[in-house]
């Protein structure tokens, strides 16, 4: 798909969420993008596992590593795959294209269909960082927001700290939208800034090439 902007450039009638197009997977250069299935929860907790320091460090989800098992990602990817088929939240797992290994998981969350609003998460397994992987996922899913879901705004968001991730969406020209004090609790307990980027277009996006299937 090419990356310039493809969206309509009014808000048209309403259309209910169900019966919009989510078009997957989703093809960049090194990585496929899909929504996460049955059978992904042995892939899932092991690179959870594998990047468990980090995870906690920033994740709220992340407190409880033994309780971080197959089972409970199992039940994860199932009940994320049932969201995704009602158009509630896009869970998305990134697999590397040359080996099938899972590089990470990343999603476009709260998507608010009425203002045309979705929010990119990610994350990048231990092994796989230095790579590049992070930005290149992020960059893959601000253009779909815009040209395959026809989104009006996308934001990503860090807690204060979170310099590794701030330095991504700086990179992906993201601009500043603001600032909430203690808006992200992380595992310790303590209450951090939650700063906020968002894009209204693909304008100065680095190229990089991006693809899915037609509807």
């Amino acid at each position: 798909m090419p990356q310039t902007d493809q969206r309509q450039n009014h808000i048209e009638a309403p259309i209910e969420p169900l019966m919009r197009a989510v078009p997957m997977p989703i093809e960049t250069e090194r990585l496929i993008l899909r929504p996460t299935q049955t059978g992904d929860g042995a892939a899932l907790a092991e690179a959870v596992q594998e990047t468990w320091d980090q995870l906690n460090e920033w994740m709220i989800w992340a407190k409880d590593r033994a309780g971080a098992t197959e089972e409970m990602y199992e039940s994860y990817a199932r009940e994320n795959a049932a969201r995704f088929i009602q158009r509630e939240n896009f869970a998305i797992l990134a697999f590397e294209r040359a080996s099938g290994r899972l590089i990470g998981s990343t999603g476009l969350h709260q998507p608010d269909w009425t203002l045309g609003r979705c929010e990119i998460g990610y994350w990048v397994r231990t092994s796989a960082q230095g790579q590049g992987y992070a930005q290149e996922i992020a960059h893959a899913l601000t253009v779909y927001a815009f040209n395959a879901l026809q989104m009006n705004t996308v934001l990503i968001a860090h807690a204060a700290g979170n310099d590794r991730s701030q330095r991504i969406i700086e990179r992906l020209g993201f601009a500043p939208c603001g600032v909430i004090p203690n808006g992200i609790i992380v595992p310790s307990g303590a209450l951090l800034a939650e700063h906020i980027y968002c894009r209204t277009d693909l304008n100065g996006l680095p190229e990089r090439p991006v693809s899915w299937p037609e509807p």
